[in-house]
């Protein structure tokens, strides 16, 4: 069939799958395995991705979902937030309920009060992205582990990725920009990031789940498909 195919094929599926029932994760369970490892990244983008057609009806038992944007550059103005408008329509398709989509800016309080505001909420799963590269403003995982009254650790397995990936045959030679993206909240888990660095991380917060994806719109997307997706799948019903 092609890309147009496999497109046309993802929406009959999911279609099917509002009406036969089920919780949102079956209903993605029965969407096309868009994260196969064979496939390349660029063709599981395309082929998960879609114009959105009419909204599907969402599923009473679906995850309460928020979306955030972290970074002062799209509180401002001075660039587009693509990534939470391409993850909504990837999750409303899917039979996700959304409440908001928030932009934040690099402050450490403002995340602080805001993820908090979340988690009273009662919010399920929390969805966002920027926050996670080497400098200095890059602050979600050192927020998240506050957040989570938590410390921040160094992940061996994304280090051993990183090593791998890189030709690496000791520590010592690691980047320490390589060694910050690899330093998570020790309560999280780690998720690789196939066409970039910074790894997706989830972090459970007192029953609200926060999956950090990194802010870049193409690692973003391919991270989505290769983990959140599935993710989804597997913890909700």
């Amino acid at each position: 069939f092609g890309v147009a195919g496999d497109a046309c094929l993802h929406r009959e599926r999911v279609r099917k799958g509002y009406a036969a029932g089920g919780g949102f994760g079956k209903r993605l369970a029965r969407a096309p395995r868009a994260w196969d490892e064979r496939a390349s990244l660029s063709d599981l983008v395309s082929r998960f991705a879609q114009e959105p057609t009419e909204p599907a009806r969402m599923a009473a038992t679906a995850p309460m979902i928020e979306l955030y944007s972290v970074g002062t550059e799209l509180v401002y103005g001075r660039i587009q937030d693509s990534n939470s408008f391409w993850m909504a329509q990837q999750i409303v398709n899917l039979g996700g309920r959304i409440r908001r989509t928030t932009q934040l800016t690099d402050d450490r309080e403002d995340m602080l009060e805001a993820f908090q505001s979340t988690v009273d909420r009662g919010t399920d799963l929390v969805i966002m992205s920027g926050g996670l590269g080497p400098t200095p403003d890059d602050m979600t995982s050192s927020v998240l582990a506050e957040l989570g009254e938590t410390t921040l650790v160094v992940d061996e397995g994304v280090i051993a990725d990183f090593m791998d990936r890189r030709g690496i045959d000791s520590r010592e030679e690691m980047n320490p920009n390589l060694v910050a993206m690899a330093t998570i909240p020790a309560t999280a888990s780690a998720m690789l990031n196939p066409v970039g660095w910074a790894p997706c991380i989830a972090v459970p917060v007192n029953g609200t789940t926060f999956l950090a994806l990194p802010g870049p719109p193409r690692e973003m997307e391919a991270v989505f498909v290769r983990h959140v997706v599935p993710y989804i799948s597997e913890h909700y019903e």
